[in-house]
């Protein structure tokens, strides 16, 4: 459960700070929504699934991005510490403007060392080896961006990498 107080809605958010626009990739497809609600994030992003919609990000402008991608494992991956029935995702935050090094969200289950030797293919579109330990859950990708959406901040309550 996500611990927050939110003193501001999206609509403040977007007017103080910028506009949001929600972009989706499918294969050789791309879509922006503008000024989107939180529903709509919502139901875009149980709908990441590495095949018909691989890569989304999430915009406030002069602020940041989130961008995720993957939704599901390929089947050349084994390894018997990760659920296969379980979405995984990679999920970047970016400033804007853009410095140029993005900051990962990691799992906080620390089923995988960081320091492990291994990756996971996700499929983003053509396929992208992943470091196993920044594989996250599709509970941990909402709560990122619930937060995000919500405060139009990083959640403080997540584990990211730079």
């Amino acid at each position: 459960m996500l611990h927050m107080m939110v003193s501001k809605s999206a609509n403040e958010i977007s007017r103080g700070q910028g506009k949001w626009t929600l972009s989706f990739y499918e294969p050789e497809n791309r879509e922006i929504i503008l000024q989107p609600t939180w529903p709509m994030v919502y139901a875009y992003l149980y709908q990441v699934d590495g095949i018909h919609l691989s890569q989304l990000s999430l915009d406030l402008e002069g602020t940041g991005s989130l961008c995720l991608g993957g939704g599901n494992v390929t089947d050349e991956f084994d390894d018997p510490r990760l659920d296969r029935d379980v979405r995984h995702f990679c999920l970047i935050y970016f400033d804007d403007p853009p410095d140029g090094v993005g900051v990962t969200l990691i799992r906080r289950d620390h089923l995988f060392d960081p320091d492990e030797e291994g990756y996971m293919c996700l499929n983003i579109t053509c396929g992208t080896d992943i470091p196993l330990y920044m594989c996250v859950p599709l509970p941990e990708v909402l709560e990122a961006f619930r937060y995000f959406f919500h405060t139009g901040r990083r959640s403080p309550h997540l584990s990211w990498e730079d």
